[in-house]
This record gives structure tokens, sequence and C-alpha cells, in this order.
């Protein structure tokens, strides 16, 4: 069997895997990098409020400022690019018509939608968004305590002119949401939407977004904890996989709708407020719970009002 065969029988197999095996030939990249600059990744952090920052406008000056940051900048964007890549090598192998459908998805929504149902769309979207983060942040500050994340604070200011440049640029400018959801929600969604249910298409699509990280997580963290942190974040990748789909769904096919909410999930503009980073074991998993409960309310409310369908219009729920 041919390898375009194989990518026509299997093409999110092929995409994934793909995109996971050029992840992992990065990690060479990154372990020479952190060999070469072992503070710079510290020093960036330190140099964004204690955190690194997703944010390529926020963080392409701060990393320029930094001796190896601009290495680690170009590490962590490649890493981002992979499902785009893999994308693109998938869809040329099943065909120029696949090609064109994944470029086709580069729009805010499908002409069929009409623009004042795609603004009310996409104002729910980002409100949702910001709901769960604001939400997150309240629940994380009620639960802050000596043997948690006693250094819990607050970081957004929506007096600062900063805080409104980073959330309006993370619908656009983040790193994760501007290569990743090409592949994501441009290929892969597409392709199982084909054969399944928009609810278990967007579950299956979670745990496969999840696993894809499984090389950088080994190569920042030395380890792969399944119990304390790839079964709590599997869940979260599961959780707001549907909630992007339900958005992807309503808007007929958007990229950018993925772009926008990977964004505001990796919450550059500090909605959901900032822990710090030396966390126990014990306080990191308790986090990731309480950053679930948000989550999982919303997906509950939108599989009651549209069960498996997911805001998908009839013809394409079958």
């Amino acid at each position: 069997m041919t390898l375009r065969e194989r990518a026509r029988r299997w093409p999110v197999l092929t995409y994934w895997l793909t995109a996971t095996g050029l992840d992992a030939l990065l990690v060479g990249m990154a372990f020479l990098l952190l060999r070469r600059y072992p503070n710079a990744l510290v020093e960036i952090a330190s140099r964004s409020g204690g955190e690194l920052n997703t944010n390529i406008a926020y963080s392409l000056p701060i990393a320029a400022k930094v001796n190896g940051g601009l290495a680690f900048l170009t590490y962590m964007l490649l890493h981002a690019a992979t499902p785009l890549i893999a994308a693109f090598l998938t869809a040329g192998l099943l065909g120029r018509d696949r090609i064109r459908d994944l470029v086709s998805r580069y729009r805010f929504w499908a002409p069929e939608v009409g623009w004042r149902s795609g603004v009310r769309t996409w104002a729910l979207a980002i409100g949702t968004l910001v709901g769960i983060k604001l939400m997150i942040g309240y629940l994380t500050s009620a639960t802050s305590q000596p043997g948690t994340w006693p250094g819990f604070r607050w970081t957004a200011d929506p007096t600062s002119l900063t805080f409104w440049f980073l959330f309006l640029t993370s619908l656009a400018f983040d790193g994760g949401g501007l290569m990743e959801e090409t592949g994501w929600r441009g290929f892969a969604l597409p392709e199982l939407l084909r054969r399944r249910t928009p609810a278990r298409a967007a579950i299956l699509l979670g745990v496969l977004w999840s696993f894809w990280h499984v090389p950088v997580n080994l190569m920042l963290t030395g380890r792969l904890d399944l119990v304390r942190h790839y079964l709590p974040f599997t869940l979260f990748t599961v959780l707001t996989s549907i909630v992007f789909t339900y958005f992807y769904n309503r808007l007929g096919g958007s990229i950018l709708i993925g772009i926008a909410l990977h964004g505001l999930t990796n919450d550059s503009s500090g909605l959901a407020g900032s822990i710090g980073r030396d966390l126990t074991d014990k306080a990191s998993l308790l986090h990731s719970l309480v950053a679930l409960v948000p989550l999982v309310l919303v997906v509950v409310v939108l599989l009651f009002m549209e069960g498996e369908r997911l805001g998908a219009r009839e013809e394409r729920a079958t």
C-alpha cells in the first residue's frame, strides 16, 4: 500500500502521526538549546511577568532581549507549526480538492451563515471563553490556601492598555492558535465529521490533540505523568474540543474561530490570573481539576441543548 493510499484510507491517523513525528524530531533541537542557553526560558518568563507568554506580538520583543531567546521562540513556533505542516502534507496526498477545501476554511463564517448570525456567533464564542477564564480565576482565588497556591494573583487589568493589547492580539497572534488550528480545526475535524457525529468527532480530536503534546512535555519535564498530568490535560482538551466544535459548526466551518478561541484559551492577557510555577504535584493536580469545572458546565449545557449535533446543520449531522 502506497503512502497516498494509506492517507486516503486513514487521513486523520496519517495527519496525526505526521504532526507528532515532526514534533518529536524537534526535541533534539530543544535539548541543544537548553544546553546552550540554560537560563533563557527562565529569563523570558521572568520578563513576561513570571510565566511564558504565547502571544507572539508580546513575546517577540521580550525574547529578542534575552540571550538565546529568539532561538527558543523559533523552536516554539516550529513546534506549534507541526499540525499546520502535517495538514497541508496530508491534504496534498489526498488531492488538490482537499487542499482547496482546507484553504477555504480561512474565513470568519461560511456564506450560508450570513453576517448577522456570524457576528452574533463570534460574540457568543468570545464571551463564552472570557467567562470560562474568569470563572477559573474566581475558583482559583476562592481555593487559594497555604497548601495550594498562596501566591495567586489577578494579572488582568482592564484599565491597562497592555491588557487590551494582549487580549486583542491573542485573537490572531497567539502562537498555538495561529499555527495549530489549521491542523486541528482546519483539516482533522472536517475529516472526522465525514464519518462521525460532531460530538464523537470532537471527543476523538480532543484525545489526539492532547497526545500530540507528548514530545514537548517529555522535553520540558523529563517525564510523562499520566495520572497527575495527562489524564486532566486530556479531559481539558476533550472538553475544549467540544466547545470549539460547537462554534466551528455554527459558523459553517471556520479556522479563524479556532485561532481566536485557542488564543483565548492560552490566556496571554491573564483573565484567569496567575498561580505561579513552583507548585507541588498535589497542588498542580488540584488546580487542573479546578480549571475543568467551568468547561464541564459549558459542555453540559451544549450537549443538553444540541445533543451530538453540536451546532451542525441538519445535513452535516448525519
